[in-house]
């Protein structure tokens, strides 16, 4: 009862009502067992929109939030706390077919293409729900009520989300699929000749190989 859900036609072919609301209780209660803090929502509701169709997504950015949708719409997924009504909202895209760029991917992974097109339903959901958690991570009154507010670095807000969201993921069915992360993650990291988290880490333009690694290196 606290999730008001839209989802376009895409999205409801890829996850049905009844499964989607029962995934969302049973996230919203492992973020607050992983945070160690209660999210009362109470009679509050966190308003979620899913899309599948990027033009969609990004209308509903701009008449929703114009004045930050020049931010907002960098990202496939965003999460947004309105500082005077508290009002909470999750916007996510996810693509339902591959990409030329997903296809690649799968041949840097090693998977056959066909068997990644096989997949695209079972990968689509787990995306979808993975995005979820992340941007609902975002919104747990554990970060303080930041908000909309960015923290100084990646590991103080934003890598909690990502461990969230790729933990939620994986249990989704993807695990093979982040198994093949971990591998190329371990790879770039050991071809770089000094690791320096602290420094790196207040970097967000030069993360990504920490970024790819932390999830499963954490739950290892």
């Amino acid at each position: 009862e606290n999730f008001d859900i839209f989802r376009d036609k895409g999205i409801e072919g890829i996850i049905g009502k009844e499964d989607l609301e029962v995934n969302l209780s049973k996230i919203k209660e492992q973020i607050d067992n992983i945070l160690g803090q209660k999210q009362d929502l109470g009679k509050g509701k966190i308003n979620i929109h899913l899309f599948s169709d990027r033009s969609e997504y990004e209308k509903f950015l701009k008449q929703k939030f114009p004045n930050r949708f020049e931010a907002y719409v960098k990202d496939n997924a965003i999460f947004d706390q309105n500082p005077q009504t508290l009002e909470k909202t999750i916007a996510n895209y996810t693509p339902t077919m591959l990409s030329e760029q997903d296809r690649q991917k799968a041949r840097e992974y090693g998977m056959d293409v066909k068997d990644a097109e096989g997949m695209v339903t079972q990968i689509a959901r787990a995306n979808i729900l993975s995005g979820v958690a992340h941007e609902m991570t975002h919104l747990h009154p554990f970060f303080g009520g930041v908000g909309n507010v960015a923290s100084p670095t990646k590991w103080e807000q934003e890598m909690v989300c990502e461990f969230v969201g790729e933990k939620v993921r994986t249990q989704q069915g993807n695990q093979e699929f982040r198994q093949k992360i971990f591998e190329q993650a371990q790879h770039q990291l050991e071809g770089q000749n000094e690791l320096d988290l602290e420094k790196d880490g207040n970097n967000w333009e030069k993360f990504d190989a920490y970024e790819r690694f932390f999830y499963p290196y954490l739950e290892k």
